[in-house]
């Protein structure tokens, strides 16, 4: 006896689970199978009835603020999807019956004879094509399952696509939502960038419009301007770094998406213009002539520094004891009050200069 007809009426499911089974076990179980196939062959159609005149009911009289035909169905322990197989069960078995020029019965005790899960095969295919042809075999009272799957491998082909396309939207899906999240991601890092560039676009409008062209002496304390100098150029740095990331996201985007791909773009050239304008501030006129100034002012104090103690030791009271009166007599005191006068003059002068420079750079 072929393995088929072993287990004519057995589901599939169990089939190779069964195999396991040593014989006389098998045998137990291939006779439950039997039993229940002989009670559910009169049992799915009239639970089926049961089932379709119950939808009917909750369909045209149903209180639904009360209770639905899902409702119901649960309190009777049937899934839905269960419910509606039988129902269609039913309503095949009566077209058979009643809506064939051939002798309804008999086909469809052939019909019943057929395993479980061929019955429902030939329930769910609505080609009008297949239906004639699997008719034409009930009415010939055929049991052969192979002649019906023959018949039915076009549905059963589509319902093989049908899978391997519903497991492949399932992967799209998948991948869909982690381009969503790195999409997400993209746009908050943007938005980041974007609020970043708007500050520095500002710190750089403010900086060149800074009342620096008549400054002629940078002021004396030149620790500002340098601490400006390294603020510039980690703002640059930082710019470059930005470019960098962008590139890279931009690299990694052109597979994803075209618009998120126009954006990047869009902000590297925010970030190349911004590096640019960083680049030509460093290299401005204005910042090498305060450099060369610094160094001049450097020069001119330390002069100042050096003829005040020349002064100094002139009057100091211990060389002024030592002095002879003919060394005395050769002193010009006129002369080093001069020039202690023109030094103080010279220091209160850049000292006016200094603050005068330090009100202007205070806004820096």
């Amino acid at each position: 006896m072929e393995k088929k007809d072993v287990y004519a009426y057995t589901p599939t499911v169990n089939i190779e689970k069964y195999e396991k089974l040593d014989s006389e076990e098998r045998k137990d179980y291939l006779s439950l199978d039997k039993r229940m196939h002989r009670i559910t062959e009169g049992f799915a159609y009239d639970v089926g009835k049961v089932l379709k005149d119950a939808q009917e009911k909750f369909r045209n009289q149903g209180r639904k603020d009360i209770f639905s035909f899902t409702d119901w169905l649960k309190s009777w322990g049937f899934a839905k999807s269960r419910a509606y197989q039988l129902i269609n069960f039913t309503e095949y078995v009566d077209k058979l019956q009643n809506n064939t020029e051939l002798d309804g019965q008999s086909m469809v005790e052939t019909f019943n004879s057929l395993p479980k899960m061929m019955q429902y095969s030939i329930v769910k295919d609505r080609d009008p094509d297949h239906q004639n042809q699997v008719e034409k075999l009930l009415s010939e009272k055929v049991t052969e399952t192979e002649q019906y799957k023959k018949v039915l491998q076009d549905f059963y082909n589509a319902k093989d696509a049908l899978d391997v396309s519903q497991e492949k939207n399932k992967e799209l899906e998948a991948a869909n939502r982690e381009l969503q999240i790195k999409n997400i991601a993209v746009q908050e890092e943007n938005a980041k960038t974007q609020s970043k560039l708007i500050e520095s676009q500002q710190k750089i409008h403010k900086l060149q419009n800074q009342p620096v062209e008549q400054i002629q002496v940078p002021p004396a304390d030149y620790g500002e301007i340098k601490r400006l100098n390294k603020k510039l150029i980690q703002d640059l740095e930082k710019s470059e770094k930005k470019e960098k990331s962008l590139r890279e996201k931009l690299e990694q985007s052109q597979s994803e998406s075209d618009k998120d791909l126009s954006h990047l773009e869009v902000e590297l050239k925010k970030v190349k213009q911004e590096k640019l304008e960083l680049e030509k501030l460093l290299q401005s006129d204005q910042v090498k002539q305060n450099l060369e100034d610094f160094k001049k002012a450097t020069v001119i104090v330390a002069e100042i520094k050096r003829s005040l103690v020349e002064v100094g030791k002139k009057l100091r009271k211990d060389e002024i004891k030592a002095l002879t009166a003919k060394d005395l007599e050769s002193l010009d005191f006129g002369e080093i009050v001069v020039q202690v006068s023109d030094l103080i003059d010279c220091l209160n002068e850049i000292q006016e200069t200094r603050r005068t420079i330090e009100g202007e750079y205070s806004e820096i």
